[in-house]
C-alpha cells in the first residue's frame, strides 16, 4: 500500500504519544518487598505505593504520595487521588468509589 503525503499527516496526528518514564528522583516509588507486583507502575504516581505489598495488583491510577505503609493499597481497584490511604492497610482490597485526595 501507497501512502501519500497527506495520508501520513494525517495517520501521524492519530498515533499515541510515546509513554514517558516518571522521573521520581528524590520521591522514589514501589520501593520495598514485592511493592508494585502486578500493578502497572506507569499509572503509579511519585512518592507512592511505598512499603511491603502496598500496591500489588492494583489496577487503577494511584496519585502523588499516596498508598505508602505495608499493604496500603494491596489488589485495590479504584482510583486513589495524592496523598491518600498512607497508613498500613487503610485500602486493602478497596473496591467500588474512588478515594480523593487527602483521605484515609
Amino acid at each position: 500500500m501507497k501512502l501519500n503525503v497527506a495520508t501520513a499527516v494525517l495517520v501521524a496526528a492519530y498515533m499515541p504519544a510515546p509513554a514517558v518514564a516518571q522521573d521520581c528522583t528524590g520521591n522514589e516509588k514501589c520501593t520495598g518487598e514485592s511493592a508494585c507486583s502486578g500493578a502497572d507502575q506507569s499509572k503509579i504516581g511519585c512518592g507512592s505505593c511505598n512499603g511491603q505489598f502496598a500496591c500489588v495488583d492494583a489496577t487503577k491510577e494511584i496519585g502523588t504520595n499516596s498508598c505508602n505503609g505495608a499493604f496500603t493499597c494491596l489488589r485495590a481497584d479504584v482510583a486513589i487521588g495524592d496523598g491518600a490511604c498512607d497508613a498500613d492497610g487503610a485500602c486493602d482490597g478497596i473496591n467500588g468509589q474512588d478515594v480523593p485526595g487527602g483521605e484515609w
